[in-house]
């Protein structure tokens, strides 16, 4: 990957602006250090459960800013007494502080969060004339996460999607927007004073999709993460189907060319189809469930094929990619997995009545869900693309993006690469804004062939 120092600089890369980076110290007034920073990198990622910020601060900027705010240039230049003043040192940040953040791109798209928080500062560096540190904030929530008094300790039941909004709402008591795919199966669960948002994230491994003609038995798995409103203004959690978040148009198509007005400045494949991997996981193959229900010892074993997810899915390409096509890979068992059913664990119901009809029954069909769910998730990182971009705040973990690139195969160098062009999900994302520029990173992945 290229450095960002390595990018050539154009008109769509000068650069943004941070409106506020305000810390609210337990220590002294509230203090903006925005003029102080002369790096902000914004990060989320439908694998993470928190958006994050690292900005790197020059100490002697930071008072002279802070300070001329506060009482005028005037007033800053003529006391020297006011830069001693207690509380204008990184070292008073003990971790934990409240930030409001505020940034653009040059384009005009705002990010704005009224509640971060200090995770942590590091690589301090000091000389006569500054001290340059590094400060990481997280989420509000990823402290509340970790009270005891935010554990999952409920018995839950019925639609998942509905356990995640009353896990979110009820024990982490997030301000958050919530954004949720409903899901078409039901689930009884006890929370085992897990926390939330650990809760959510396994929820996430046994859902299906309402919305997804035929999910059931074809396809599942859903992702849950947190991310910036997409007006731009605070924050909000995500539950969502990977079918669903797939079958969206892409928010923005990209096209990569040696100009530089390319909207792609650099890009690279970081990973293709490995075939041990795909094969030992059966992302490309079928896999094996053999069964075991507590109640009765009755024995079960089937085979399900890829091939079967594939046409329950929606893919970013036209097709799965072809691997060894004369051995039959998609019907061939490569992958044995064996589970337990919960016939009679946890019936539906808060009383022996209501219970006791369901004994026997199924309450999480394991064979329609678990394995098409791992085939989902380990199908879907067979292709990663990373390309870095103009600063576009604009864009979200979970989106799709359209990219396009040149056709570079020996028989025919004209047109754009079919093979490789097409749609894929941004994974993770992150913004850059510095004094001289600004870019957008993205993570994209797909698993699929041909646009």
């Amino acid at each position: 990957m290229a450095h960002w120092a390595d990018l050539l600089p154009s008109k769509a890369t000068e650069p943004g602006n941070i409106e506020k980076f305000i810390i609210k110290s337990d220590y002294t007034d509230d203090l903006d250090i925005s003029m102080g920073i002369v790096e902000l990198h914004y990060y989320e990622s439908i694998l993470d459960t928190t958006v994050r910020v690292t900005a790197q601060v020059v100490d002697s900027s930071l008072r002279k800013a802070a300070i001329q705010k506060k009482i005028g240039y005037e007033a800053a230049t003529e006391n020297d007494q006011v830069f001693e003043a207690p509380g204008d040192d990184n070292t008073t940040l003990t971790g934990g502080e409240k930030v409001e953040l505020s940034f653009s791109d040059n384009a005009g798209n705002q990010l704005s969060f009224p509640e971060l928080r200090v995770q942590a500062t590091r690589n301090q560096m000091e000389n006569s004339k500054a001290n340059v540190f590094i400060i990481d904030v997280f989420s509000s929530e990823s402290i509340k996460n970790e009270f005891t008094a935010t554990r999952v300790e409920e018995r839950y039941q019925g639609k998942i999607s509905d356990s995640v909004t009353s896990i979110l709402r009820g024990k982490l008591q997030t301000d958050n927007t919530i954004e949720i795919d409903q899901t078409l199966n039901e689930m009884t669960f006890n929370g085992n004073t897990q926390k939330p948002l650990y809760k959510c994230v396994w929820l996430a491994k046994r859902s299906v999709p309402e919305e997804q003609p035929g999910a059931l038995g074809g396809t599942a798995g859903y992702f849950f993460w947190e991310s910036a409103n997409e007006g731009g203004a605070g924050k909000r959690y995500c539950f969502k189907s990977i079918d669903l978040m797939m079958a969206k148009g892409p928010k923005v198509t990209l096209k990569y060319s040696d100009t530089p007005s390319s909207d792609i400045k650099h890009y690279e494949f970081t990973k293709n189809t490995d075939v041990k991997e795909k094969i030992s996981n059966a992302a490309f193959s079928s896999s094996q469930l053999r069964t075991l229900t507590p109640w009765n010892e009755a024995y079960g074993a089937g085979d399900n094929s890829s091939t079967s997810v594939e046409e329950a899915s929606e893919l970013g390409g036209t097709e799965h990619p072809k691997i060894a096509k004369d051995l039959n890979l998609p019907n061939t068992p490569t992958k044995i997995a064996g589970k337990f059913t919960d016939t009679g664990t946890l019936p539906k119901g808060f009383s022996l009545g209501e219970q006791l009809p369901r004994s026997k029954q199924k309450d999480f069909d394991v064979d329609a869900i678990m394995r098409q769910s791992q085939q989902r998730y380990n199908q879907l990182f067979t292709f990663k693309l990373s390309i870095t971009i103009p600063g576009n705040f604009g864009i979200r973990a979970g989106d799709t993006i359209f990219v396009d690139f040149p056709q570079q195969e020996w028989k025919d160098t004209r047109g754009d690469s079919k093979l490789k062009g097409g749609k894929y999900m941004v994974v993770d994302v992150c913004h850059l804004l510095r004094t001289e520029d600004t870019y957008t990173k993205l993570n994209l992945v797909r698993e699929s062939v041909f646009k």
